[in-house]
């Protein structure tokens, strides 16, 4: 399968979050959010699934 990863944070991660986005705020696709913060960022991160069969 694919693997995607991201690399754009030069902090360090104080916290992460996992949660459900509001309807209607983003691409319908986007399942979960992925909350990272540091001691000078928030990022918030769109997750997605791809349909597999194995």
């Amino acid at each position: 399968g694919d693997l995607a990863y991201f690399d754009g944070l030069s902090e360090t991660i104080l916290s992460v979050g996992l949660v459900k986005p509001r309807t209607g705020i983003f691409q319908p696709h986007i399942r979960q959010l992925l909350v990272l913060t540091t001691p000078v960022d928030i990022v918030i991160l769109g997750v997605s699934f791809a349909n597999s069969q194995t």
